[in-house]
């Protein structure tokens, strides 16, 4: 649960959550956990881990694969002015924060995405 939770919060925060950038995310992350010793007192062998990191990485490739197009739907056109941007007060999953690569989401050490590297909150006045 630990793995999944970790590595499904890090592809949500991708922007672009292609096959690619999971596998290199799903990796940190395993990678990262695996090295802070969260499974030494457990008994995976790295075989079974293995095949966890790729169950995970096959799922969360499922969950955010592209859509097509469908022939012939043309969406209605969009009509009166777009929503406005959410208040810099709302937290990262709230505020959308995305990565453009794998490789710029802030991972622990242990493993989890690091909230504390996002900007900080606006204070309220």
């Amino acid at each position: 649960m630990m793995i999944a939770d970790s590595c499904e919060a890090a592809a949500r925060s991708l922007a672009r959550p292609d096959p690619e950038n999971i596998r290199t995310i799903v990796g940190r992350i395993v990678d990262a956990i695996v090295s802070d010793g969260q499974l030494d007192e457990c008994n995976l062998s790295l075989r079974e881990l293995t095949t966890i990191k790729e169950h995970m990485i096959h799922a969360l490739i499922g969950i955010y694969h592209a859509r097509i197009d469908y022939p012939g739907f043309n969406p209605p056109p969009m009509t009166g002015p777009l929503p406005p941007l959410p208040l810099p007060t709302l937290d990262s999953e709230e505020r959308g924060v995305s990565y453009r690569r794998a490789s710029e989401v802030p991972i622990s050490k242990g493993g989890e995405v690091e909230d504390e590297a996002l900007p900080p909150r606006a204070a309220k006045g």
